[in-house]
C-alpha cells in the first residue's frame, strides 16, 4: 500500500468569529453606543473568577433573548465544563489550564461551583467578557462600510444606560474564538518556543477556503417570526462532519485508489483537539488495514525534562489525498471520524481507547 501525502506545517485561516446575537436581535429602544477609545477585549479564558454574577446575569439574557438562549442551551458551549469527554480528560489532567476555557465565569485554580460549571461558556462570557465594558456586540451590518472595519458612533441597544452596547466589527471575526480555539502547550518557558496544541485559526488562514467561522459554525436562520439571525448552537454534527469529506474509489485491474477530500473545510480535518482523527480502513478478506488521519506525538527528553512534540501531521488540508490497495479480490473500505481518548504515536498505532466514533462514509470496490 502506498500513501500519497504532503506535509505541511501548521496552517492557519480566514477572518472567522461569532456574531453577536445584540446585532441581529430586534429590540425596543435605541441609544447611543459606547464610543471606542481602544479596541474593547475580545472573549478569553479565565484567569480569575468573574467578578461579578454570572449566573445571574446570564439569566437576564436569556430571559430576553429566549430564542437564541434555546439554540444555545443545547450547543457544546453550553455544555463545555459538564461534556463527558471532557470530564475525562480533566480528571487525568486536572489542570487549571483547561478550567479556564470550559468554566470560563469560574476560578480556574479549583473546580467550578455547580450552578457557574452548569453555566458552560455561556451568553456572558462572549457578549461581556470579564474586563470589558459594557454588552459587546457587532455593529449592524447596513452601518458598516466597505472594508468592515469602521465601527459607527451608534448602534440599536435595548440595554440599560449602564450596561450599554459596546460595537466592535472584530466581534464578527476570528479574533473572537481565537483565544479558547488557538493555543499552545502550557509549558512554553520549559521549550523555549511556542507549540500549538490548538490551531485552527493559523490552519484557516492557510486554507485557502476563505468566508468565516460563522459561516458554518453561526450559519443564518429565521426564527418563529421570520426574522433571520445568526444560529448559537455552534453545532459540529453527524450532518456537517459528513458532509465535509468526498470519497472517490477507482479500480485498475488489481489496483483500488482510494482518495480523500475535505469539502470547504476552512481549516485542518478534523481540527481542535490533539486526539481526533479520521481513520481509514482497508479490508480484503481476512487482512485489514487501518491508516489513521491526525496528528501524532512523542514524548521526547530534553534538559528541561520530557516534552511532548509533534511527530506527524496527516490531518486532511486543501489537496486530495490517494491511499492505494493492491488486491485482485474486493476491496472493502469505510472512513471513521474518532473521538480518541489517547494519542496515535507516530509509527501510526492506533490506541483502543475510544471516546467515541462516527463512520462517515464507507463502500466496496
Amino acid at each position: 500500500m502506498t500513501a500519497a501525502r504532503r506535509r505541511r506545517p501548521f496552517p492557519f485561516a480566514t477572518p472567522a468569529g461569532i456574531v453577536a446575537l445584540l446585532g441581529t436581535a430586534s429590540v425596543a429602544l435605541s441609544m447611543p453606543a459606547r464610543p471606542l477609545q481602544h479596541a474593547p477585549p475580545m472573549p478569553e479564558p479565565a484567569t480569575t473568577a468573574s467578578p461579578r454574577d454570572p449566573v445571574t446575569r446570564n439569566a437576564t439574557c436569556e430571559g430576553c433573548h429566549s430564542e437564541i438562549a434555546a439554540e444555545w442551551g443545547t450547543s457544546g458551549h453550553k455544555n463545555a465544563f459538564a461534556d463527558r469527554d471532557f470530564r475525562a480528560s480533566l480528571a487525568r489532567e486536572p489542570l487549571s489550564f483547561c478550567r479556564g476555557c470550559h468554566a470560563p465565569e469560574a476560578d480556574p485554580k479549583q473546580d467550578p461551583p455547580a450552578d457557574r460549571a452548569a453555566l458552560g461558556v455561556g451568553c456572558v462570557t462572549c457578549h461581556s467578557p470579564h474586563n470589558g465594558p459594557g454588552v459587546l456586540a457587532v455593529p449592524h451590518a447596513a452601518r458598516l462600510s466597505a472594508d468592515r472595519k469602521t465601527v459607527p458612533p451608534t448602534a440599536i441597544n435595548g440595554h440599560r444606560a449602564n450596561d450599554a452596547l459596546v460595537s466592535s466589527a472584530d466581534f464578527a471575526t476570528e479574533k473572537a474564538c481565537a483565544r479558547c480555539h488557538e493555543f499552545g502547550f502550557p509549558d512554553a518557558d520549559r521549550r523555549g518556543k511556542l507549540l500549538l496544541m490548538q490551531s485552527t485559526i493559523t490552519e484557516a488562514a492557510s486554507s485557502g477556503i476563505g468566508g468565516t467561522c460563522n459561516d458554518c459554525h453561526m450559519p443564518k436562520i429565521e426564527g418563529p417570526g421570520g426574522a433571520p439571525h445568526r444560529s448559537h448552537r455552534f453545532s459540529v454534527d453527524e450532518t456537517m462532519l459528513k458532509g465535509a469529506l468526498d470519497v472517490a474509489t477507482t479500480r485498475t485491474g488489481e489496483h483500488v485508489t482510494v482518495t480523500l477530500t475535505s469539502r470547504g473545510v476552512g481549516h485542518s480535518f478534523p481540527t481542535g483537539d490533539l486526539f481526533r482523527r479520521l481513520v481509514l480502513t482497508l479490508k480484503t478478506g481476512e487482512k485489514t488495514r487501518k491508516i489513521p488521519l491526525g496528528r501524532a506525538w512523542e514524548d521526547r527528553t530534553s534538559a528541561n525534562g520530557s516534552l511532548r512534540v509533534l511527530a506527524a501531521d496527516t490531518r486532511l488540508q486543501a489537496a486530495p489525498v490517494t491511499f492505494t490497495e493492491e488486491s485482485p479480490r474486493p476491496v472493502e473500505w469505510q472512513v471513521t471520524y474518532e473521538r480518541a481518548a489517547s494519542r496515535t504515536d507516530a509509527h501510526g498505532r492506533i490506541p483502543v481507547a475510544l471516546f467515541g466514533s462516527t463512520v462517515l462514509a464507507r463502500g466496496v470496490r
